[in-house]
């Protein structure tokens, strides 16, 4: 994206010639002016209130009737205290395309900057392949919220 200025200058005058750019991604953008170059840096704004990362479980190859528990951390990154309600799904696939599910919730209110981690508990009984994400579907939650696990 290129952008062209003409300015004209009486002998040993100067001015202020400004270009602006608004990235629509992340990242480092070198920039050139006149033989003159340099770089600047765009990173990731943070989302506004609670977001979740980092889904992990105590176990993930367990015998039937194990307690298991999943781990999530919350961070509010927003600039008030908030609450919200976290939903922790749990599949059963008694077939490759005919899942049966379990949904569990637990709360969590935090201030701006603060972070906490959230705890479900569930015990799975029937034998085979499990996935477990939060708010959701598993193709649409991000890849940390996601975890897989096998009861044996």
């Amino acid at each position: 994206m290129a952008q062209t200025k003409q300015v004209t200058l009486d002998p040993g005058g100067s001015q202020v010639v400004a270009f602006t750019v608004t990235p629509a991604m992340a990242g480092i953008f070198a920039i050139a002016i006149n033989g003159l170059s340099g770089s600047f840096e765009v990173i990731d704004v943070a989302p506004a209130g609670i977001a979740l990362r980092n889904l992990r479980l105590d176990a993930i190859n367990v015998p039937a009737g194990t307690k298991i528990t999943a781990t999530a951390t919350a961070t509010n990154y927003g600039d008030a205290y908030e609450y919200k309600y976290i939903s922790l799904s749990v599949w059963y696939w008694r077939t490759p395309t005919s899942p049966t599910g379990m949904n569990f919730t637990e709360g969590v209110g935090l201030y701006p900057g603060e972070s906490a981690n959230v705890n479900f508990e569930f015990t799975p009984y029937s034998l085979g392949d499990y996935t477990t994400f939060i708010d959701g579907t598993p193709s649409h939650a991000p890849a940390d919220l996601v975890v897989e696990f096998t009861v044996y």
